[in-house]
């Protein structure tokens, strides 16, 4: 039998690699999804209370159910808003991580209570830290230890995310190498960890860099960027939404009015092209669903272009893959959110197209007239 070549035996190991990854979020999915069953089973039987915090962890497990599934289907963290507020996603890897982290090892985290939000995914953000976290764990799982999660707000404004342990360390010679593909070392299994953490720091356009704790020990800093989410309040203006399914678009509707906004729902391309065409018809912004009964898509926001030029349009979508970016930045979208994303995120998009914003959509992140479109 003839011997594997170099680059035969690199597929095979990536090929590996992909199987064990889809494993892994199978296993995540399904321990996800138990978490959201047993709290929504508690929380019928509790008091008010604790059903009432049933409910919010539930609403938790969901969260990472939708980040476990859009990064699965978008590895390079490309669509919807991104943003996160560290200390959250602190506690979510702190607790994560606890069952896997040994007696021996203890940990503290010292986060400024004024810590802004950051141009990060949650999900993105929960994998970097998470996967510091692990290996930080297991460095000091012979010896005991301390880990430690410190942050700052730098000179220029960007956050500084900071996990440190007091364990063996790594040698200075090693710092880079650590961060490239399949260079872990014996025991760190196929070594992606760090190079799949840094890719997610600088997709998000940050950075992640190694140096040593002083004292003894590795010191891992996360860079990102803050977010400025000050955008003025709706204050009654008017918002057309155009959603297809009847409970999300009640449910959307009494968020957006919750916000302040002045909301007419709409069923369908048809029903939305007659609002626009009223004299009073064209709304201060419009959520549009991509995919809808009769006229959708591209079709329908080139025929809403016709009649409103200006309007800034917030597009949703149940995207699974592919890239519309072209015809969203050709037709001047102003956002798009992937299903499923958070009300927060909805609402913060409606009120910063609203504003006049910049678009806020990821180039290269969904497909027009793609079938993985809803």
């Amino acid at each position: 039998m003839a011997t594997p070549t170099p680059e035969q035996l690199l597929r095979l190991e990536r090929d590996a690699a992909a199987g064990r990854l889809a494993a892994a979020a199978n296993h995540d999915l399904r321990h996800l999804l138990g978490g959201v069953r047993a709290m929504l089973e508690w929380s019928r039987t509790a008091d008010p209370a604790s059903s009432e915090q049933a409910l919010d962890h539930a609403l938790r497990y969901l969260d990472q159910v939708a980040d476990l599934l859009r990064d699965h289907a978008d590895p390079r963290g490309a669509a919807g808003p991104r943003h996160c507020a560290p200390a959250s996603v602190v506690a979510d890897v702190e607790r994560l991580s606890r069952h896997q982290r040994p007696r021996t090892v203890q940990w503290q985290t010292e986060l400024p209570a004024d810590l802004p939000p950051v141009a990060c995914d949650a999900g993105a953000c929960r994998s970097i830290l998470l996967n510091l976290a692990v290996n930080a764990q297991t460095a000091l799982a012979a010896t005991g230890g301390r880990i430690t999660v410190t942050a700052a707000v730098e000179a220029d404004g960007t956050v500084a995310l900071r996990l440190a342990d007091d364990g063996p360390g790594i040698p200075a010679a090693r710092h880079e190498a650590v961060f490239e593909a399949f260079q872990g070392q014996e025991g760190d299994g196929l070594g992606l960890g760090l190079w799949s953490a840094r890719s997610l720091a600088q997709a998000a356009g940050g950075s992640l860099e190694l140096a040593d704790t002083p004292g003894g020990g590795a010191t891992f800093t996360l860079r990102l960027r803050p977010v400025q989410d000050a955008w003025p309040a709706p204050a009654g203006r008017h918002l057309l939404l155009t959603e297809d399914d009847a409970l999300m678009r009640s449910c959307l509707a009494e968020a957006l009015v919750a916000d302040g906004w002045r909301v007419r729902a709409c069923a369908d391309g048809e029903e939305l092209l007659a609002a626009l065409a009223t004299p009073d018809g064209e709304p201060a912004v419009l959520v549009q669903d991509y995919r809808l009964p009769g006229i959708h898509g591209g079709e329908l926001l080139a025929a809403v272009r016709a009649i409103a030029p200006t309007l800034p349009i917030v597009v949703m979508s149940g995207w699974t893959g592919g890239d519309i970016a072209a015809e969203l930045a050709r037709l001047q979208v102003a956002s798009y959110l992937a299903k499923p994303f958070a009300t927060a995120d909805l609402l913060a998009a409606c009120r910063r197209a609203a504003a006049g914003s910049p678009s806020h959509f990821p180039s290269g992140s969904c497909q027009a007239g793609s079938e993985t479109i809803d």
